[in-house]
């Protein structure tokens, strides 16, 4: 089987990332850095071969992949599977959108699986670099789960709008790159 390629990258920066509030479901845009580190991002070179762009239905997420979509001429395909764990309980505000899932709190071991069964079902059917925005918590149970089934180096930061790279082969993932931010610029601007 031709393995196919996952290019992860966690949603840029909101106002809510500065100011250290967790945002799980609730739907915060990107702030101004944010929107700047997502045009970065789409102008990377080495991004020219991506033949599918897949974000979570969150806002972050969709404004972080739309300068690159636009870039390649791609539809934006909207996955709520990508979205950040289920916690009712720390997330019960009069922005909390009621969600489709079948429980109302997913324990760590069923939130991976979820990202982990989204991520590798989605790989499977794309040839090519499948380019994804998700967030912090999904990408760290994705990274989590790679590195427990294969003899990934640990040390894995997730870094906001950097470049993750995975190969799918069908039944494994294998880790490439990970946290390649270099398009950021070299002076720390950013805030993680």
């Amino acid at each position: 089987m031709k393995k196919s390629e996952l290019i992860l990258v966690v949603h840029a920066l909101t106002q809510w990332n500065v100011e250290r509030r967790p945002q799980g479901h609730i739907d915060v845009p990107l702030n101004e850095a944010g929107r700047e580190m997502a045009r970065l991002l789409a102008g990377r070179e080495d991004l020219s071969q991506v033949s599918r762009v897949l974000c979570s239905d969150m806002c972050r997420a969709v404004q972080t992949a739309e300068p690159l979509a636009k870039r390649l001429g791609l539809p934006i395909e909207r996955e709520i599977n990508l979205r950040e764990r289920r916690e009712a309980n720390a997330q019960s505000t009069s922005e909390y959108a009621l969600l489709p899932f079948p429980i109302e709190n997913e324990n760590e071991s069923d939130f991976q699986h979820r990202v982990v069964r989204t991520l590798s079902g989605y790989a499977a059917e794309t040839r090519g670099q499948l380019f994804v925005v998700s967030h912090w918590g999904a990408a760290m149970a994705f990274v989590d789960h790679v590195r427990s089934t294969t003899s990934e180096p640990r040390g894995f930061e997730a870094r906001r709008a950097a470049l993750n790279r995975f190969t799918f082969d069908g039944i494994a993932w294998k880790c490439i790159a990970w946290g390649d931010d270099r398009h950021l610029n070299a002076e720390g601007k950013f805030p993680q």
